[in-house]
């Protein structure tokens, strides 16, 4: 896995004790398939996030409200090369990149042994 903290989320990420927290977060975000069962505000956010970013393939979309007020919403595209998620903040008007994981494309294989 190879992680990336964007420059835009620094708000979030910008100090070594930041990113940890941040990490934490990431950890209780709750994967779903698609179709999916968020509610509309985090949904219309996820769908908006996956048409700007021009993420490909979506295949699980997920959430964190660990960070209350703020949520964290998250999405997994598989790419030709590779698996990609994506993390954001949604601060209610606006969604904030904060890091992605890339995987390799043999993720996928062992993504269903990780959640059995």
């Amino acid at each position: 896995m190879q992680r990336q903290w964007t420059q835009v989320g620094e708000a979030y990420s910008g100090t070594e004790e930041l990113k940890s927290r941040f990490e934490a977060v990431v950890q209780a975000v709750e994967w779903q398939d698609l179709p999916c069962t968020l509610g509309m505000t985090p949904g219309k956010a996820v769908r908006a996030a996956i048409l700007e970013f021009q993420i490909p393939n979506v295949q699980r979309v997920g959430c964190s409200l660990e960070m209350a007020p703020l949520g964290v919403l998250a999405v997994e595209g598989i790419y030709s090369d590779g698996v990609v998620r994506i993390y954001f903040v949604d601060q209610g008007d606006v969604l904030v990149p904060v890091m992605s994981d890339q995987f390799a494309l043999d993720y996928l294989e062992s993504l269903g042994k990780e959640e059995e």
